[in-house]
């Protein structure tokens, strides 16, 4: 990243075309300026427009013994323009109006056309229209970003204040009525227009040029192409391959918007991940990438040298279509590499989509599962709240008969005591009449008290417990059936939510609203954390189906997480499918377009420009390709070494400039282990679950298991990595027998890690996929297969994640099962104390 490429301000205006200037003086372009005048049109052309600058109009005149008129006024008020010149096309990037402009109305009306990504208006400055009587003036602007408004001022001092809203994509104002109208989509016969999709041509090189220089530049352009292009072909779903009756134009359109689209997704997914902070791993597979970008840089290197020998010496290659053939040659050796690419591409996706349309199937079980042990649940609940019906019912009539032995003690008795022992008989019929007789005792007992000097006011003592007790009762009672309510009630809620789980709409939600599902995760985890805590009292209460229910909804949560794990690396796979689909269409287009220019009989200065933008598309479309690679390079770097690497990323650098980051990146992560104070060792810890997690596994066969960074088996030791990870059943099968277990075991693909200093990281990485792991039980040093990570990968993940274990055979009898080991091989460096 330089300073160099980023965009300056002056006097409240971009310096758009300093910028751009820099961009394509890099690679030896220059965008041709077009500018016309016919008897229909005056257009302008160029990437960066000053309005201001038309009203020179010397470019418009051929004739060199006409008079000249200096301005666009004089112009459009003499005898040449009378025709009838209605319209005035201004086609750009960037149109700016630095000064206050001066415009007539034509003697048949007029109308002001602006196409562009975004008009800036320096503060104060306004367009002042000669506005005539019965004369039409029209300005209509398509433009996705306009930060200040400007005036329009009419020759009979009416003001009108345009801008464009931001719901909107464009304006139209009429003279002299004064009407506005706000215009929703741009109109597609813009697109059509060869001069404007030469401006998105460029523009896309210089965005994509600026990836890493200018973030917000390469944003705004990329979405503006994006928004401008899509009304043409239609809301483009990614599978929708080019056809063979599609015009040549609408092919350009289309693969400007496919790369637009892509880089723009690339984009926001960075600034995701630092917005996040979250620090991606890639599965940076040593040889693999390595061998790649070496090619990469071969081609670079050979395409590049040609590119600037011919782009340096345009005039003297005009004749020469040899000239071009060893280009053309390096962008089929290209196109080889990409298709290599996208069979590699196509194997992940395949793999990762028969894993998603398995676990869509088994989503779906685990949430029946959930619903059938919520249904055993519910009937727990009612023959608990039977039974504590039952048992208030028993210690109610007991109490309010001891109630009534202790009053028949008190001498006084108001209302008889007949009366009262009459309610108490009644307390045998229901739990209602009951409490009646309660509510009576607790009116006694207050008139008892009023009684101080009775010699039987000791009584009243033992009438005051019997009282309390009866109230006692009375309360749990109301509890218990409170509790009833309460947990059928919030069953019933966590019971809706699971019940409109649906795989199909699950996997859409992540794929349109929350793709890295992070918000999902946090819904789930919610709603676990939830159903853990209403279940804690039943199963305090030994509630039937209470702790079934709970395991039940464990193995579905931590399904859920797998899930959305699947999903991701389904989705991406298919991305980088695409988008290397896409690469491969896009270079093969290229390839077509620069030999027919080249078999051409003869060039021209305009097929050297058209061929001069193939070859640049081309360099700038390997030079991106190459920062992808490097930039996986840099992530890992960052996990392998726990810092941050040195090199910068840049389009804007020479092909020999990136030669050298490639080297010393290498250098850089082959030269990691010297960084830290001890040699790297071998190590084996044993981890013993708790009991609870072993009783888990019993019920759902599967279980996870986090190892915290801080974790005591290593608290002397850095930068670890793990080798294997093995996993023991104790207490099962035949000891002398050949019983075989199995096991897949996953994570969350979020990893912790700390260097010597205490400083910690948090890392994501790449689906990271599952391990299988089977021995037998007498010959445990022996695995059959064996979880081992692989070692030709720059990332080998540390152990300090969540751990999924789950058993490979249903059949296993896991009701002996007294306890789980874990086994860990590390590679790490110790301190020395």
């Amino acid at each position: 990243m330089s300073e160099e490429y980023k965009l300056e301000e002056s006097n409240g205006i971009g310096e758009w075309k300093k910028l751009y200037e820099k961009v394509l003086g890099f690679f030896k372009i220059e965008f041709k300026t077009e500018s016309l005048r016919t008897p229909v049109q005056i257009l302008e052309s160029d990437l960066v427009v000053d309005l201001k600058k038309l009203e020179t109009l010397d470019k418009y005149f051929e004739n060199k013994d006409t008079k000249k008129p200096e301005t666009l006024d004089e112009y459009l008020k003499s005898e040449a323009s009378k025709t009838k010149a209605r319209i005035i096309r201004i086609y750009g990037d960037v149109v700016q109006l630095s000064d206050d402009l001066k415009l007539p109305t034509l003697e048949n009306g007029s109308v002001i056309l602006i196409a562009a990504r975004r008009i800036e208006i320096k503060p104060g400055c306004k367009i002042i229209i000669d506005c005539k009587e019965n004369k039409t003036f029209r300005l209509v602007a398509y433009a996705m970003e306009m930060p200040s408004k400007f005036d329009i001022v009419t020759s009979d001092d009416r003001q009108f204040e345009f801008k464009i809203r931001e719901e909107y994509k464009g304006r139209l104002l009429s003279l002299p009525i004064g009407e506005f109208i706000d215009i929703p989509t741009f109109d597609s016969i813009i697109l059509e227009k060869e001069p404007f999709v030469k401006i998105l041509r460029y523009s896309l090189q210089i965005a994509s040029a600026l990836f890493y220089d200018d973030r917000n530049v390469t944003k705004s352009i990329l979405t503006w192409i994006v928004e401008i292009t899509k009304s043409e072909i239609g809301e483009m779903k990614e599978e929708t391959k080019e056809t063979d009756d599609e015009s040549e134009s609408h092919k350009k359109v289309r693969e400007m918007y496919n790369q637009a689209h892509l880089l723009l997704k690339q984009l926001n997914i960075l600034e995701e991940r630092e917005k996040n902070k979250i620090l991606f791993v890639p599965l940076l597979n040593v040889d693999f990438y390595k061998n790649y970008v070496n090619e990469f840089e071969v081609v670079a290197e050979s395409y590049g040298k040609e590119y600037y020998r011919i782009m340096g010496n345009k005039h003297e290659n005009l004749e020469k279509q040899a000239e071009f053939t060893r280009l053309l040659e390096d962008c089929c050796k290209m196109t080889d590499m990409y298709r290599r690419l996208k069979d590699r591409a196509d194997d992940r996706y395949k793999k990762a989509h028969v894993i998603m349309e398995t676990m869509k199937k088994k989503l779906m079980d685990k949430k029946d599962a959930v619903l059938k042990a919520s249904d055993e649940f519910r009937i727990g609940i009612e023959e608990w709240k039977e039974n504590k019906e039952l048992e208030a019912r028993t210690k109610m009539v007991i109490a309010v008969f001891e109630l009534a032995i202790s009053v028949g003690k008190v001498v006084i008795q108001p209302g008889g005591i007949a009366a009262f022992v009459e309610n108490i008989e009644k307390t045998c019929k229901s739990i209602q009449e009951a409490l009646i007789a309660a509510d009576n005792m607790e009116k006694l007992i207050k008139t008892l008290g009023d009684i101080k000097d009775d010699e039987n006011v000791k009584n009243v003592v033992d009438v005051g417990n019997k009282a309390n007790e009866i109230n006692v009762i009375k309360n749990q009672l109301e509890k218990n059936y409170e509790d009833y309510k309460s947990l059928n009630d919030k069953d019933e809620e966590r019971r809706k939510k699971i019940e409109s789980l649906d795989a199909d709409e699950f996997a859409e939600r992540l794929k349109d609203m929350d793709q890295r599902g992070i918000l999902t995760k946090v819904e789930w985890r919610l709603i676990k954390k939830s159903v853990e805590d209403l279940l804690k009292y039943p199963i305090e209460q030994k509630i039937k189906g209470a702790n079934e229910y709970l395991n039940r909804l464990d193995e579905l949560f931590i399904f859920i997480e797998s899930f959305i794990k699947a999903n991701i690396e389904e989705r991406e796979s298919d991305n980088e499918k695409f988008k290397i689909e896409l690469q491969v269409q896009t270079s093969e287009s290229q390839e077509k377009g620069l030999q027919n220019a080249i078999n051409r009989r003869e060039l021209k200065e305009d097929d050297y420009e058209n061929i001069g933008l193939f070859l640049f598309e081309k360099l700038i479309n390997i030079k991106c390709w190459m920062m992808a690679y490097l930039e996986k390079y840099r992530c890992a770097y960052h996990y392998w070494s726990l810092s941050e690497s040195k090199i910068t990323l840049s389009v804007m650098k020479t092909i020999s400039e990136h030669k050298k980051d490639q080297l010393d990146i290498y250098k850089d992560l082959e030269d990691t282990y010297s960084k830290y104070r001890n040699p790297i060792q071998s190590s084996k810890h044993p981890f013993i679950l708790p009991k609870e997690l072993v009783e888990k596994f019993k019920v759902n066969k599967s279980v996870t298991y986090e190892i915290p960074l801080d974790h005591e088996e290593f608290k002397n030791s850095e930068r670890v990595r793990l080798h294997t990870f093995r996993v023991f059943l104790r207490g099962i099968g035949n000891e002398n027998g050949n019983d075989k277990i199995s096991f897949w075991i996953s994570n969350t693909d979020i990893f912790y890690d700390k260097d010597y200093e205490g400083n910690k990281y948090v890392f994501e990485a790449e689906n990271t996929g599952k391990l299988r792991f089977r021995y037998k039980i007498n010959e445990e040093d022996k695995p059959l297969t064996d979880a081992v990570f692989d070692e030709s990968v720059y990332f080998a993940p540390t152990p300090f994640s969540h751990w999924t274990i789950e058993l490979g055979d249903d059949k296993c009898d896991l009701s002996e099962l007294k306890s789980i080991e874990i086994e860990l091989e590390v590679k790490c460096h110790f301190f020395k104390f």
